[in-house]
């Protein structure tokens, strides 16, 4: 990062705080065949890794979330299936948590009290026994908190009669039932209703909105507060060419 980005991404953590809001950062790496990385590949990977987070919190930021899921080259590290590496890196699902497991304890160390480590993480990897095998071993290692989405590809499935969330926000609860740390749901939470479902009903412990806070920028306090939402109206999922986001 240059020093105009972290400028910038200071005024932003600060503007967030400001308004009594909680912020954090997401990390990622690019797109690659893992199994293909060498050993010291994987280390510089891990002090990238390590630095990105502990700037992140010298920035401002109260956590950060590793990006493993979507398919992206953290998330190949968790599948069963992608992952074929004979090194501690691969084999069972210690190795193909390690190279993020093992880079805890010293972020934890250059990183203030109560700083927030989250993993993205899907259910199936590829099977849903590896997903909570993985969210166990998360937890274990010292993450805070788990956001459920999918993995190397979108999960199929059916809801029980009267969940009225997407079989992927499912997925969220039945991690939610085999851990103890928080878990965020996440996949087309557009409406009041929608969120109030999932925490009443203890779901999920969060609801994480994306297009739904575009349409409202007041969305979560209009959730919160009982106030009429302006919805989000899904024109993306229906493949309309041009997005109107706000409603009449």
């Amino acid at each position: 990062w240059t020093e105009p980005n972290i400028a910038v991404l200071k005024q932003t953590a600060s503007n967030c705080r400001a308004y009594g809001a909680t912020v954090m950062m997401q990390l990622s790496c690019d797109d690659t065949d893992i199994n293909l990385l060498s050993a010291e590949d994987i280390k510089q990977m891990q002090e990238d890794m390590k630095r990105s987070a502990i700037k992140a919190c010298d920035t401002g930021f109260d956590g950060v979330e590793y990006h493993c899921a979507h398919g992206f080259r953290l998330c190949k590290f968790l599948d069963r299936a992608y992952n074929q590496r004979n090194d501690k890196y691969g084999k069972d699902a210690e190795g193909r948590t390690r190279f993020l497991t093992e880079i805890i304890p010293e972020i934890r160390k250059n990183t203030r009290e109560k700083f927030i480590l989250s993993v993205r993480m899907g259910k199936f990897l590829p099977e849903e026994k590896d997903g909570i095998e993985t969210a166990k071993i998360f937890e274990k290692a010292g993450f805070d908190m788990l956001h459920i989405s999918w993995a190397m590809r979108m999960p199929k499935g059916q809801v029980p009669e009267g969940f009225i969330c997407t079989y992927m926000t499912y997925n969220a609860y039945e991690i939610k039932r085999e851990v103890n740390i928080p878990v965020i749901a996440v996949n087309q939470i557009r409406t009041a209703e929608q969120v109030k479902f999932l925490i009443e009903n203890n779901y999920a412990d969060f609801a994480a909105a994306g297009r739904g806070m575009l349409a409202d920028a007041n969305f979560a306090n209009h959730v919160i507060n009982g106030e009429p939402v302006n919805a989000c109206r899904g024109c993306y999922d229906n493949r309309v060419d041009k997005c109107n986001w706000f409603s009449d």
